[in-house]
């Protein structure tokens, strides 16, 4: 806590930080794994880490077309990688136009008749998607409204587009119906977005040589994990596992969840099991069985809690969610490791060989098999 950062603090890069939610993800964290009680039991611990991320820049473009049966078409370059972002960015689109998310469909990635997306990476999907997105549904309103607004002889600064229409002056001309008036005379009820992030002003001389010279709308982010270690093997076992993380905005609650779990799991593979030996420039496990990655049935629960600290450029101030989660894992579990067992591991992955050597370094001798060990004299 005396080394966080919090708003109006400069970055690496020398740029100025806003919206920082640092302190109320480590105090949530903290508060939900029960962080004054940091050694429940013998080879118990817990550990926490925290951490921010970037959104990348990059263009984004989007067309959007509306049918004469209300249906609303979202061509966008991006791909939809599993992640659910594009659902997020089409719920975005869906909200300024006053649709269902169901009365949109998404045709992707199809880069010979789509706009150009600088793609799906960066944590920036959802957020620079959504925002052309809405940069789209702000053309199409202003159509819409010049339309109606001759059809129901009301002004167009009185008019409203919600629920699948646009009303004015007590009255509603459907979407749909709009849509089959401006086909009929116009060419249709069609529009481009695009968004491109602003550029965050920086120290130039504090940030040169790096590819990444500022970070986006940044994140924040706190993992509190409560682990066993297991004195005879070094087997550790993730008893509890937290993430306190800044969206801006939750679009989807589920979907946000789901890249929380999924990136947990991929930052404890990351820290516990998962490595690559090599003996004399050749690969020694170059499959799934050798390689060991987290499965359903290693993965622990993970709970998630979801802070809402605005972006000034998200969407209605959403944060890029999806590389996030990964960063924390192994920092917490190697904090935990140390408070469970005082073994202070500095390389990955830490697999219970690892563990039961440093054991073994600490003590100087093989460990009792009941699991004694004497860790008073480390205080």
């Amino acid at each position: 806590m005396r080394n966080i950062v919090h708003d109006g603090d400069l970055g690496p890069n020398g740029q100025v930080l806003e919206s920082v939610s640092l302190e109320t993800c480590l105090r949530q964290a903290a508060a939900a794994i029960g962080w004054n009680e940091r050694k429940p039991g013998p080879w118990r611990g817990k550990g926490i880490a925290c951490g921010w991320w970037t959104t990348t820049s990059g263009s984004s473009g989007v067309y959007v077309k509306v049918n004469p049966d209300g249906r609303v078409v979202l061509n966008t370059g991006c791909a939809e990688i599993g992640t659910g972002a594009l659902t997020g960015a089409a719920q975005v689109l869906a909200e300024d136009l006053g649709v269902d998310l169901t009365d949109i469909s998404v045709v992707s990635a199809d880069t010979a008749a789509t706009p150009f997306d600088h793609g799906a990476q960066g944590s920036r999907t959802a957020f620079a998607v959504g925002n052309a997105c809405r940069a789209a549904a702000l053309d199409l309103k202003r159509q819409a409204f010049a339309i109606a607004s001759t059809r129901l002889a009301v002004p167009e600064d009185e008019m409203t587009l919600d629920e699948r229409g646009v009303s004015g002056g007590g009255r509603t001309l459907r979407l749909a119906e709009v849509a089959a008036i401006s086909q009929a005379s116009g060419g249709g009820l069609i529009a481009h977005g695009t968004f491109i992030a602003p550029p965050t002003p920086y120290d130039h001389a504090r940030a040169e040589n790096l590819v990444i010279t500022t970070l986006n709308s940044p994140s924040f982010h706190a993992h509190a994990v409560d682990v066993a270690v297991d004195p005879e093997t070094g087997q550790v076992s993730i008893l509890d596992y937290v993430v306190a993380q800044d969206v801006g905005f939750a679009i989807n609650p589920t979907y946000i969840e789901g890249q929380i779990e999924g990136g947990v799991a991929q930052g404890i593979g990351q820290a516990l099991t998962e490595e690559i030996v090599y003996r004399e420039g050749r690969v020694l496990n170059p499959n799934l069985t050798d390689y060991k990655m987290l499965t359903a049935v290693d993965a622990p629960r993970v709970r998630s809690i979801l802070v809402e600290c605005p972006s000034a450029v998200g969407p209605f101030g959403a944060k890029g969610v999806g590389e996030p989660p990964v960063i924390e894992p192994p920092a917490a579990l190697a904090n935990a490791i140390a408070c469970a067992s005082g073994c202070r591991l500095t390389a990955l992955p830490m697999t219970a060989e690892a563990v039961i050597r440093s054991l073994v370094g600490l003590s100087g001798e093989p460990l009792a098999r009941d699991g004694a060990f004497d860790f008073s004299t480390r205080e």
